[in-house]
């Protein structure tokens, strides 16, 4: 794949500690891909550098809400808070950003950007 071009979900994450850190479910810019199984992906104006492994790769940023189960043995930062969104959320193509879904909501909103797009329940991690 050509440098600057491209999208890259993120679904395996290694370490919570690592900095940028990835989000599970959300996409990232691939802007590199020079080593062998490697992709640099920029991450909030910061670049990671992830085994290809790791990822899902599309050509174009899709428009559908990504669904993310947490599982019940992984922490919620937000536990309590009102960026709380449960062990099931969306988030959004766009700008990453959580979304608290109803069981078989066919639809979301983003209320950081605004983007409103189909959820993709077929596609969850």
């Amino acid at each position: 794949m050509p440098k600057n071009q491209g999208w890259a979900r993120a679904w395996a994450i290694s370490r919570a500690s690592s900095r940028p850190r990835l989000r599970q479910g959300a996409w990232y810019r691939i802007v590199g891909d020079e080593q062998p199984n490697r992709l640099v992906l920029d991450v909030e104006g910061s670049r990671a550098v992830v085994r290809d492994n790791v990822v899902e790769v599309r050509d174009q940023l899709t428009s559908r809400f990504t669904v993310v189960y947490r599982g019940s043995d992984e922490p919620n930062p937000a536990l309590g808070s009102a960026a709380d969104r449960g062990r099931m959320y969306g988030v959004c193509p766009r700008s990453g950003h959580r979304v608290r879904l109803a069981a078989g909501a066919t639809k979301a909103v983003c209320q950081q950007c605004g983007h409103e797009g189909e959820v993709a329940w077929w596609e969850t991690g």
